[in-house]
């Protein structure tokens, strides 16, 4: 059974997320490059936020309530033969959270490198230099590119082991071959998700 799983708003955060990350990611050891790595972290934190956002307003299986975080089961989810679930196993649940507690911090140290460097952190720099911002973040950036790399390797196990209901074409088509209850997009959360792009967009154009 071909059921809706992904509305739009969540595939288009995913791949303009991979898109800025890949561009911050590529420029930022250039310093002729700056301008666009801060663009890129920009668009970074707005989708970061807009997820979190629609972690509490958004669709079925978006929405952090509908997350499966029984860990019990969360290594017999990944076994073939198992329980298959319509939107994020509980690996999978528990990888996206992490990666988004991952990239708040990411985006914090960004800042404050940014703003240490123009001697406009003032009182909360608690005694650190841009160069101690800068390496922390860093650190942060290699262990996100670890959650990352865990990341695709699930989504490589379920693609073997789930052929039919795999997350992967999901991704794309917003559809899986599963027989589950399909989500559902309402005429306000439509409205919601332009209306933020649109001040994302606006903010962009008055930061940069």
């Amino acid at each position: 059974m071909k059921t809706f799983i992904w509305t739009w708003p969540t595939r288009l955060f995913h791949w303009l997320l991979v898109i800025s990350l890949l561009v911050a990611y590529f420029v930022s050891d250039k310093e002729s490059k700056l301008h666009v790595h801060l663009i890129a972290g920009y668009w970074v934190a707005a989708l970061v936020l807009f997820r979190i956002i629609w972690g509490f307003i958004g669709p079925l299986y978006a929405q952090f309530r509908h997350l499966p975080l029984d860990t019990d089961l969360t290594l017999k989810a990944q076994q073939k033969g198992k329980k298959i679930y319509a939107g994020h196993n509980p690996i999978a649940s528990l990888v996206m959270l992490g990666m988004l507690g991952m990239l708040l911090l990411i985006i914090l140290t960004g800042l404050f490198t940014y703003l240490e460097s123009k001697d406009q952190l003032g009182i909360f720099s608690m005694g650190l230099d841009k160069e101690a911002f800068h390496a922390f973040h860093e650190f942060l950036v290699n262990f996100f590119i670890g959650l990352v790399i865990f990341h695709l390797l699930g989504v490589f196990i379920d693609l073997i082991n789930n052929k039919k209901a795999a997350a992967l074409p999901s991704i794309f088509t917003g559809y899986k071959y599963i027989d589950a209850q399909a989500a559902e997009l309402k005429e306000w959360q439509k409205w919601f998700t332009v209306l933020y792009a649109c001040g994302a967009l606006l903010g962009s154009v008055l930061l940069f």
